[in-house]
């Protein structure tokens, strides 16, 4: 699949770059909600804590927190572990997506110009060179924004688990291998 003009290539990347830093700025959210919850008010030592941590970085500062504060069993735990190895994949992606090398591109299609874009970033693991190869589409684009989207209201989630609202299984469950999100849990809680 390609893209329609070549303007649309660079607006695509930049939805998803912002969707990305939303993504990155509610896990920072999430930390200074843990910190402040846990007695930590001082917003100057946040920023002195938080500041050049990068997106990994970040969510696993986040996750040893939300592990340490609410996980009370293993069991809770492993739901934990499931709801951000997803985390961990978009920013996996996002190593990809923002460190490679772009060359965009331009075909003729039966008479229409159609814009691609390819990317590589230079990689190695244990067997040698791993270099990674993108060619993302439109769909590859609004699926990685939607998952960064998705991602803030698990997050949101997250929150509500740790200020006691709801519970890890009001929010999570796990169906075999399959994490099931509840979503309805985000709706506001009716008082009593």
């Amino acid at each position: 699949m390609s893209f329609d003009s070549e303007e649309k290539m660079y607006e695509m990347l930049g939805r998803y770059i912002t969707g990305l830093e939303d993504f990155c700025l509610s896990i920072q959210d999430r930390i200074i909600d843990v910190l402040t919850i846990q007695g930590l008010r001082n917003s100057d030592v946040h920023e002195i804590i938080l500041e050049g941590l990068t997106a990994a970085p970040l969510l696993s500062k986040l996750q040893a927190l939300v592990n340490s504060v609410v996980a009370k069993n293993e069991e809770e735990k492993k739901v934990f572990s499931k709801v951000f190895s997803q985390f961990h994949e978009i920013i996996e992606q996002r190593n990809i997506f923002l460190h490679s090398h772009w060359l965009p591109f331009a075909t003729n299609e039966e008479g229409a110009l159609q814009f691609h874009i390819a990317g590589s970033k230079l990689g190695s693991n244990k067997n040698g060179a791993a270099t990674k190869i993108s060619n993302p589409t439109v769909e590859d684009f609004e699926f990685s924004i939607k998952r960064c989207h998705d991602a803030r209201h698990q997050l949101a989630l997250i929150m509500r688990i740790v200020l006691g609202y709801r519970t890890l299984f009001e929010c999570f469950e796990i169906n075999g291998k399959v994490l099931k999100v509840k979503y309805e849990a985000l709706k506001p809680i009716p008082s009593e």
